[in-house]
C-alpha cells in the first residue's frame, strides 16, 4: 500500500525520473519504514 500511494503522489507526473536521485531514495525508503508519515 505505501509504494501505491508514493507511486500516486511522484510517479506519476512530469519529473518522475527524480525518484532515482539519491536523495529521494533515501526519502522512499524512510517512507518505507515509517507509512504513517505518507499521511501527512
Amino acid at each position: 500500500m505505501v509504494a501505491i500511494e508514493y507511486g500516486k503522489r511522484h510517479m506519476l507526473k512530469d519529473d518522475w525520473k527524480k525518484v532515482f536521485e539519491p536523495e529521494k531514495v533515501a526519502e522512499t525508503i524512510d517512507y518505507m519504514l515509517h507509512p504513517n508519515k505518507l499521511q501527512g
